[in-house]
């Protein structure tokens, strides 16, 4: 009778594995045919796995037939992973928000963000793309970004005169030039 739950558990737990694997690959092939972007494509990879994870769990409860508090330590163990796995992306998303809503610098700006300069070519929620002057791409983690000095050298400075009279100082040097 135990030899034949731990069959069932290892046959279930194939089965959720294989699923995974399908279910990832065909949401691969989606974005790369329907340019999803890869902001959605790692949150529904992620989301996939978390769900995957709870049907494991809930695999072995139900064939091996585990007590509440393995279920609950199990549970725990696992949520506490999830979480220490997904502090990066949930970081970087929280940061491509703010840098989307406050708006540091846009598309086809000439900026340079901490080492890096360059022209952005992308703004998303996980990472930021830079043309360097070599001709290369760098995508660089909007967590990052946010912990950096930013210079936008597209930006200027706005000369109306509502600013200019409460900038006096800098009056002479906007003129100056």
């Amino acid at each position: 009778m135990v030899n034949e739950k731990i069959i069932f558990f290892a046959i279930s737990i194939a089965v959720i594995f294989f699923l995974q694997k399908i279910i990832l690959v065909l949401v691969q092939k989606a974005s790369s045919l329907q340019k999803i972007p890869d902001d959605v494509v790692n949150g529904l990879r992620l989301i996939i796995k978390f769900l995957m994870a709870i049907l494991s769990i809930y695999s072995a409860v139900y064939f091996l037939e585990i007590g509440d508090s393995t279920t609950l330590i199990l549970s725990l163990f696992l949520g506490s992973v999830i979480s220490f796995a997904s502090i990066q992306t949930i970081q970087n998303f929280v940061s491509g928000a703010y840098i989307l809503v406050t708006e540091p610098f846009s598309v086809n700006d000439l900026v340079r963000i901490g080492g890096s300069e360059g022209v952005v070519t992308e703004i998303s929620l996980n990472y930021t793309w830079i043309l360097n002057f070599e001709g290369l791409i760098e995508r660089i983690p909007n967590k990052k970004i946010i912990n950096s000095l930013i210079t936008n050298f597209d930006q200027k400075v706005v000369t109306e005169d509502k600013y200019v009279g409460k900038l006096g100082w800098m009056k002479n040097i906007i003129q100056s030039r």
